[in-house]
């Protein structure tokens, strides 16, 4: 195995993350605050009723901001990795939108929203339940629509496009073999960190990318 000299892909990838985790979570957040007002005013209005009329508007809007975020998160990565391979003396080239179909995107949006949905309808479901006020469930569908799953979907989500952007230029490099590589500190789950530097092939049953919520793992090519 031959190291590339000259262009620590680890470095150039970490200013990317940073870089697509501020814009996802700035997209992830924006869609919260624009949809929680109209979850507050669905509530207010709830007896027995679902109250999940302003879904619909909601999703389609969730959806643009989060596809809009990871383009530009696919382009990001995408030039790091294919200047990566230039620096190893492989012209590599990408596409945004190659890497966005491949990746299964648009279902893992939907999924998110989906999963919001859910845990909404249920949280309502045992508030009905209850003889608890309205104020408690304002106070617990809040924590849904806050700034703080906003900053995990981001990483998890990041996490999950940086992985599949090194599958994609992979795949065009021809190259079969990658190790998983963990940010080796002192939040980094035992799982992730047992999988440190262990190689695998792009037909393995490979460590699940986005492991668990707020994975910063992923794949690093092995240039042979």
């Amino acid at each position: 195995m031959t190291p590339v000299r000259r262009f620590s892909r680890t470095i150039r990838l970490r200013l990317a993350r940073k870089k697509v985790e501020r814009t996802l979570e700035a997209a992830t957040l924006r869609a919260f605050r624009q949809g929680w007002p109209r979850l507050y005013r669905s509530v207010r209005r709830l007896r027995k009723q679902d109250g999940e009329a302003w879904w619909e508007d909601w999703e389609r809007e969730f959806e643009q901001a989060l596809l809009a975020a990871f383009e530009q998160g696919a382009e990001t990565f995408g030039g790091v990795e294919a200047a990566w391979y230039a620096n190893a003396g492989r012209q590599v080239t990408f596409s945004s939108q190659a890497i966005l179909q491949t990746a299964g995107v648009g279902e893992r949006i939907k999924r998110i929203a989906d999963d919001t949905r859910a845990w909404t309808r249920k949280a309502i479901q045992a508030w009905y339940t209850t003889d608890a006020g309205l104020p408690e469930l304002v106070e617990v569908l809040r924590k849904e629509f806050s700034a703080r799953r906003a900053r995990l979907i981001a990483i998890t989500e990041t996490t999950f496009m940086a992985s599949s952007t090194a599958d994609y230029m992979m795949a065009q490099a021809g190259l079969d073999r990658w190790t998983w590589q963990t940010r080796k500190d002192d939040i980094v789950c035992d799982y992730c960190f047992i999988m440190h530097g262990t190689v695998w092939t792009r037909r393995d049953p490979a460590p699940p990318d986005a492991s668990h919520p707020g994975c910063r793992c992923g794949k690093a090519p092995l240039i042979e």
